[in-house]
Parts: structure tokens; sequence; C-alpha cells
């Protein structure tokens, strides 16, 4: 209470992921904010945390995707020697980060590569490459680092594989592309990192390079064929410019590499605190979709995305100004306790609306298609084959290399061979 009698106002919640205890589970701050303060003004920008919220944006198509250009331009104006870099041709014409009629010629030219029909050939071929992988885990016995060990190896050697790479492309394309990443949040990169990230392009486009020269002539099926298909589209005649095909690919990595390492890794970490649904999951292999779509909204691996406003935008409780930067909070939107029932619960046959740790709308994620393919073979060879059990009882270390990702940045687990 005031000193004249009136009574103050409460302090309604802000989000902040830079509060003690955020990291380890942001959950309670998501659910304050959607009670208290669903649609409000932190850190610069306006952040929404409400599913039907979120949805409703992301179905906006006067809602721009341009945050990152725009920012990256402006660093580089402050900064001469990034004006001619290829990071600004990156941001511009990357798929991600473009709008309207571009984004449409670009994503009309690409989708159908990411189809559930054109990608359902590589089930088995994938399946095998995870079946790799965990072979190796079981011989070396013990305890290992899901994180490092599976969740990391699988998209390294699944996109390794459809882009024809050696174990050196794989390595530099990894690196490269973790630089690279860090454009997707320009206010978090100094500008020493930004122009790592310029050197890395050309690491990351010389690896595709000598995987070209490894390629065959099949162009539906084996090594390489991610990297034929989006070659093809920049031959003469072809949608695209050989140099969007070539951001194509980069971004196909950059977008897809850890996110997907953060859906396994989460996967994984759910099996091992619900043992039940292992079993189930052993005795019908089928049910990896729905563990996969539960996986996906339970512990999104992309809490956060941004739009900028390009006019104003009437919401419920205020009206977020022209200009404005928004950030989504797609970990919010999952764990809406007004879309879904128990929300915190990891309940793989749960009814509901459809997740958003994809998005949805136009810009939806380009590759859901591919990961969710990865992340099903991962999750139903390595069940199928051992017992996941965490090791030891402490508390989990939650990756804080990004405020967009979420995943465990170790997860020492044993694994028990099944007949």
């Amino acid at each position: 209470m005031e000193p004249d009698g009136r009574a103050v106002a409460p302090r309604l919640p802000r989000f902040n992921p830079f509060q003690p205890g955020f990291r380890a589970n942001p959950y309670p701050a998501y659910t304050a904010l959607r009670t208290h303060n669903p649609v409000h003004q932190s850190l610069g920008r306006w952040v929404v945390t409400r599913h039907t919220d979120v949805r409703r944006l992301m179905m906006d198509r006067t809602l721009s995707v341009g945050h990152v250009p725009a920012t990256l331009r402006a660093l580089a104006e402050r900064n001469g020697d990034l004006t001619a870099g290829r990071v600004l041709e990156f941001a511009e014409k990357s798929i991600v980060f473009t709008d309207g009629a571009e984004h449409r010629r670009l994503r009309k030219a690409v989708s159908p590569f990411f189809s559930p029909a054109a990608l359902s050939a590589l089930r088995k071929t994938f399946a095998d490459l995870c079946g790799e992988i965990v072979v190796g885990l079981l011989a070396h016995g013990g305890e290992i680092d899901i994180v490092e060990a599976f969740a990391q190896a699988v998209p390294d050697r699944l996109l390794g594989h459809l882009f024809a790479l050696d174990d050196k492309g794989v390595g530099d394309v990894r690196r490269g592309t973790g630089i690279i990443r860090k454009l997707l949040e320009p206010r978090a990169a100094s500008g020493a990192e930004i122009e790592e990230a310029v050197a890395s392009l050309d690491t990351v486009l010389a690896a595709f390079a000598r995987g070209r020269q490894r390629l065959g002539d099949d162009r539906n099926a084996g090594p390489g064929m991610m990297l034929r298909l989006l070659d093809g589209l920049g031959q003469s005649g072809g949608p695209l410019q050989a140099a969007e095909t070539e951001l194509m690919a980069v971004m196909v990595y950059v977008a897809g590499l850890e996110t997907t390492a953060g859906l396994i890794a989460n996967a994984c970490l759910a099996l091992a605190e619900h043992p039940g649904e292992q079993r189930v999951l052993r005795r019908d292999p089928a049910r990896a979709e729905a563990v996969v779509r539960e996986t996906l909204r339970h512990e999104a691996p992309l809490q956060l995305t941004m739009r900028t406003a390009v006019a104003p935008i009437v919401m419920p409780e205020v009206t977020i100004p022209e200009g404005a930067t928004i950030l989504l909070c797609l970990g919010s939107a999952n764990r809406d306790e007004e879309a879904y029932e128990e929300p915190n619960r990891f309940l793989v046959d749960r009814a509901g609306p459809p997740h958003l740790a994809f998005g949805t709308g136009l810009h939806a994620c380009l590759g859901a298609v591919l990961a969710q393919l990865e992340a099903e073979a991962a999750v139903t060879v390595l069940v199928g084959a051992a017992e996941l059990e965490r090791a030891g009882d402490g508390e989990l270390d939650w990756s804080a290399r990004s405020t967009l990702l979420r995943m465990p940045e170790r997860l020492p687990m044993t694994l028990r061979h099944v007949s």
C-alpha cells in the first residue's frame, strides 16, 4: 500500500529467459505469463504466449519474417567490411527469412522434395543408418551421453547421407552450420562471430562441392539424394538460380541439425522417464509417430520464433504497434491448459489441437516431415534394441547455447540390450 493509502497494483510477470531457474524449467513462468500477462513487452519485444494467439499470428500473412536480415543489414552499415560478405546474401535470400511472393516462389520450388511422398522411401535407409549407430553404442557398454553419442550422431549421419558427405565433410558442415546458426539470434552474436559465420559459409559450400564429386547417377535414392535434387533446380531452365540452391542446402542443415538433435534427445529423455512407453513402443513400432509428436508438444526443441508487425495488430488485451518485433513462445503455446488437458504430462495418446513446434501457416517448417522421420527411426531402432535408463539422479543441465533451443547439454544413460 502507498503512503497515501492507495493499493499498490500487483507486479505482472514478464518474459525473461535469463532469470534464475528459467533454463532448467521455463514452464511455470510460461503458465504465469499465460494467466496474468499473455501479451506484453519485455526485453524490447512483444511477447505472445497463448496457443490461440500464437497460432493466429503464425497464420497471419501480413507479419514479416525479415527481422534477421534487417538486423544484419544494420550491423553491416555499422561495420563496412561485412557489407560485401556472403552473410547478407544468405540471410536475404534464405527461404526462412523471405516474405510474400519471394517466399512462395522458393517454397513452391523445393516443397515437393520435403513431402511425405518424397521422403517415405528413406524410412529403411534411416533405420539402417540408425541401426549402425546403435550397434556401436551397445558394443561400447556402460554409461553414455545419449546427446553426443546418439541424438547428435543421428542427424549427422542421416543428413550426411542425403548430401553425400564423408566424415570430414560431416564434421566441417556440423561446425560451420553451428556457427552460421547464430545468425538466427543476431542480437546475441558479436561482430567477430558474424565474421566467423561469413567464413563458415565457404567451408560448408566446399564440403557440399566435395559431396558432388562423390555422387553417382541415381537421382532418386542413395547417398546424395537431396544434394542432387536441389542442384537440379538450379540448372538451366530450372526455377532457381544456382546460388539459391546452395543457400537452400545450407539452410537445410542450419534449420535441421541442432533442432533434430534436440528432438531426439528430448524423446530419449521422455522415454527414459516413462519406461512403460518404451515397452509399448517395442511391441508396436508404429507408435513412434505418436511418441515423436507428443515430444514435440511436450518439450519442443525450438521454443521461440520471431515475427515483425508490418501494421498494427489488435490483440484481446492490447494493440501491438507497427514495426514491433514479436516473440512467439512455442513452448508456452504447446503447454497451454486452454488447449490441452493436463498439458504438463507426457501423454502419447493425447487429444487436442496439433502442436506448434513446427509452426503453421505459410512459414511452417519446410523440413518438418524430414525431422519427424529421422526422430521416428531413431527412437524405434534404439528402443527396439535397448532399454533406456537415466544414469544418476542429478538435475539435468539444459543447453545454454541459445535462448531459442531447448535440449539437454548432456544426458547420461545406460542401455540394456533386449533380445
